[in-house]
């Protein structure tokens, strides 16, 4: 998938934008051995980025975060990749888990 495709794409949340698939292509080889995630980790990545103003995870972002997720994936609901939505987080925050 292309840069544009990532930015347009239905799988992005609507505050993705050049600057979060730019960064995201950098750190997706941390990520290599679980692709199969990649879009969950993407997002979470990207959330980092967008809500900088959350310095911790809390409710208050964990709201925001099921609410956008429905904007990528209705079929899938939150509480099954919200694993791997922190994971991403957190490795944006150079927290590594």
């Amino acid at each position: 998938m292309t840069s544009d495709e990532l930015t347009s794409s239905p799988t992005a949340p609507s505050w993705w934008n050049d600057q979060h698939t730019r960064r995201w292509e950098r750190a997706r080889a941390a990520f290599s051995e679980n692709l199969e995630v990649e879009r969950e980790l993407r997002f979470g990545y990207g959330a980092s980025s967008y809500y900088s103003d959350h310095p911790v995870w809390d409710p208050e972002l964990e709201a925001k975060l099921r609410d956008d997720w429905r904007e990528v994936d209705e079929a899938r609901p939150y509480s099954t990749v919200r694993k791997d939505v922190r994971r991403g987080w957190n490795f944006a925050r150079g927290i590594i888990s």
